[in-house]
């Protein structure tokens, strides 16, 4: 599947508005980096456009293998981590409870927590609990999700090499990832190429489309 873009009549649901993202989503990347790029993703897709604080949740050996959160990284994404609940649990069932009684609190932007898998009434509840909440709820699957979830979507998301720098061929421009749309509720299977912007803390469709009105450093081609 090659990066796409959907058609104009409809939103691209990898950059959706926020009221297009509430409830539950899942997210899972192959490997380290794989991992990250999926971390990057759902932490940006669940505290976009909202002040309140954001819960990240994970079990301990979750943890021990991957680290905790790094500080340096959340502010590089836009995030505060003094805004941050982080919730560390003995077992993988605590993190799914955590997430639950977090968002039925409707005092949270929404929450991002690293599972390996949950029972189809466990989804349905959190993507409820989410859904009354209105904020998104994304799950970092620990492997390539194949059970049957109530997530509203479900994402591959794969590091990609960076944009090129606009005034040194050799350095790193724009971190990129690519995010795979595999199951959705109402929208077709696609693909996108998504470049971090630093200014505005979001991601974008991948500068230099020319049907899309962008040049190659992102912005946006004046009709005059």
């Amino acid at each position: 599947m090659s990066p796409a873009t959907p058609p104009s009549d409809r939103p691209n649901p990898a950059l959706a508005p926020r009221a297009a993202r509430l409830g539950l989503e899942e997210a899972w990347g192959e490997g380290v980096e794989g991992r990250i790029a999926a971390l990057a993703f759902a932490l940006v897709r669940a505290g976009e456009g909202d002040p309140r604080p954001m819960v990240l949740a994970a079990p301990r050996p979750w943890v021990r293998e991957h680290g905790l959160w790094f500080r340096d990284g959340l502010i590089g994404l836009g995030l505060d981590p003094r805004n941050l609940l982080i919730v560390e649990t003995q077992k993988e069932a605590q993190v799914l409870w955590a997430l639950e009684e977090a968002l039925r609190s409707r005092a949270v932007a929404g929450a991002v927590a690293a599972v390996d898998g949950l029972t189809l009434l466990a989804s349905r509840r959190l993507d409820l609990a989410a859904r009354e909440a209105s904020a998104p709820c994304l799950l970092l699957r620990t492997r390539p999700p194949k059970d049957i979830s109530a997530a509203r979507r479900r994402w591959h998301i794969r590091p990609a090499p960076s944009a090129p720098h606009p005034y040194d061929e050799e350095a790193p421009g724009a971190s990129r990832l690519t995010a795979a749309l595999t199951r959705s509720r109402g929208e077709p299977p696609g693909e996108w190429l998504l470049e971090w912007d630093d200014e505005t803390h979001r991601f974008r469709l991948a500068a230099g489309l020319a049907d899309h009105g962008l040049v190659p450093d992102g912005r946006a081609i004046s009709a005059a």
